[in-house]
């Protein structure tokens, strides 16, 4: 038994001696999250609404932070999709630094990193939201932004 015991606890922390490396080594290899692509824009406070309420399209708004670990990973997931995207013009991808923004993030109930929101406005020009949060899968992110730009998943929060 003692046997057995020894060896569970070396196969643990052997597995989470591999975990840490994997984790330092993504960590290191993610972008700054202030950093971006030029088919990805910095939202602020200030611009929300030039960049997110008078637009007519779908507007992809990915909320981070600096100190965030999964925002790290996230960005070149959604850097990609915008550059697949970056020829419609009914979509738009913003980044929002939540620890800058704060009073947007709170106007928006975003609470946790990463957060991507998707905005549209209605048929009577109110402008809607929705959001899914963590990392998304290029593909994920993809089949939804399709789905809100034909109307096949409603965005049912407004923005005041």
């Amino acid at each position: 038994m003692k046997r057995i015991l020894s060896a569970t606890l070396t196969l643990l922390a052997a597995l989470c001696i591999g975990s840490l490396i994997t984790m330092q080594a993504a960590s290191a290899a993610a972008p700054d999250a202030s950093q971006h692509s030029a088919a990805v824009h910095q939202l602020t406070e200030a611009n929300f609404d030039a960049e997110v309420r008078n637009f007519d399209g779908v507007v992809i708004v990915d909320l981070y932070a600096d100190w965030c670990g999964p925002c790290k990973m996230y960005q070149p997931v959604l850097e990609g999709v915008a550059e697949s995207l970056k020829d419609n013009k009914r979509v738009k991808f913003m980044r929002l630094d939540g620890d800058g923004n704060r009073g947007l993030v709170e106007k928006l109930g975003g609470t946790a990193f990463p957060t991507t929101f998707f905005f549209k406005k209605d048929d009577g020009g109110s402008l809607k939201f929705g959001s899914l949060t963590g990392v998304l899968e290029g593909a994920r992110l993809s089949k939804v932004i399709d789905a809100v730009l034909t109307g096949k998943l409603p965005l049912k929060s407004e923005v005041k």
